[in-house]
């Protein structure tokens, strides 16, 4: 008896420990959900080449960032060609996260080369999200379907004004800095 309360005693402290861990999409084509130590996710949007006119290989994945502040950051790398991004909680790398991600770096006001790649993954068809397992099955997913649809549609809307001109560098177009003499 007693070492059955022993083994109840280290299973509620098992799930007790466990529920700290989050969930992160991980791989590329066909996306498995994964447990992070940490709360935070990642994924890479590179492209073969810096001519942007073939796909972009999105991989998702666990972060080994061990500190985080809590909101998506992203930073260029691999000689101009990828953008490699860190986000905060529970399968925060979904396809209309990163789409979401991406936009507000632009809004940010990101470098000249990182616009390059993020105007190119909105603009082309990589930027439409594709049907997630975990998204899609109403029991793993934090949002209902509705919810995350409706967020797909604005966010895309945020990128066809962009891919559009009515979205440059951040600003609306008309916003101007002032000369000065």
């Amino acid at each position: 008896m007693a070492a059955f309360a022993v083994f109840v005693l280290l299973l509620s402290l098992y799930s007790s420990i466990n529920a700290d861990f989050i969930r992160c999409y991980d791989g590329t084509d066909e996306y498995k959900v994964v447990e992070a130590d940490n709360p935070i996710c990642a994924f890479t949007v590179r492209y073969p080449d810096d001519k942007c006119t073939k796909k972009a290989t999105v991989y998702k994945g666990k972060s080994d960032l061990t500190k985080h502040e809590g909101k998506a950051t992203c930073y260029y790398s691999f000689k101009r060609t990828a953008i490699i991004c860190h986000c905060h909680g529970d399968l925060c790398n979904t396809d209309a996260n990163i789409i979401k991600i991406l936009t507000m770096e632009l809004a940010k006001g990101a470098p000249k080369s990182m616009k390059k790649v993020v105007n190119c993954f909105l603009s082309q068809n990589d930027a439409k999200p594709t049907s997630d397992p975990v998204e899609d099955d109403p029991k793993l997913s934090p949002q209902s379907a509705k919810q995350l649809e409706n967020e797909r549609q604005g966010v895309l809307g945020s990128g066809k004004l962009m891919k559009k001109g009515h979205i440059s560098s951040g600003k609306l177009h008309g916003q101007h800095k002032a000369k000065r003499s």
